[in-house]
């Protein structure tokens, strides 16, 4: 797991380190990176991507988590959301950019890390948050 510029290597690790379970990323910064992987194409671990949408700077913003997202492999679980009231700090706590963060999170994690897909049903796009974007891919609920 990583914040910004973490989180950006958080996704070279995701492609280059084929023991890990699972990569979470939080603002995740790769602009200034010159490592391929940096960009989503090799991971090969279940992902969570979590990000703001008024997160407008150099260090988060850009499309930076969205194109990771649109990068990662086919057939490699992931999750994309992005908190419409979120900027690039924010993400200091389990619940400082919304409480949907830490419940998706924690289901995510419970699911892939722990291999306990009780968990799975609840990765799910959030009810009454109109504001924020939820993707995913190859979550079987």
């Amino acid at each position: 797991m990583g914040w910004s510029m973490g989180g950006g290597a958080t996704w070279i690790n995701s492609a280059e380190y084929p023991g890990l379970k699972t990569a979470m990323s939080l603002a995740g910064h790769n602009l200034t990176a010159i490592n391929i992987n940096s960009k989503g194409f090799g991971t090969q671990c279940p992902t969570i991507i979590f990000c703001g949408a008024l997160d407008t700077t150099y260090l988060g913003g850009m499309l930076q988590s969205e194109t990771v997202y649109y990068n990662i492999p086919s057939g490699v679980p992931k999750v994309y959301y992005e908190v419409g009231t979120a900027g690039h700090f924010v993400w200091g706590g389990p619940t400082d950019a919304n409480d949907h963060v830490a419940e998706l999170a924690l289901a995510f994690q419970k699911t892939f890390l722990d291999g306990d897909s009780r968990w799975e049903q609840y990765i799910e796009e959030p009810l009454f948050d109109f504001l924020s974007t939820f993707r995913s891919r190859n979550i079987n609920n």
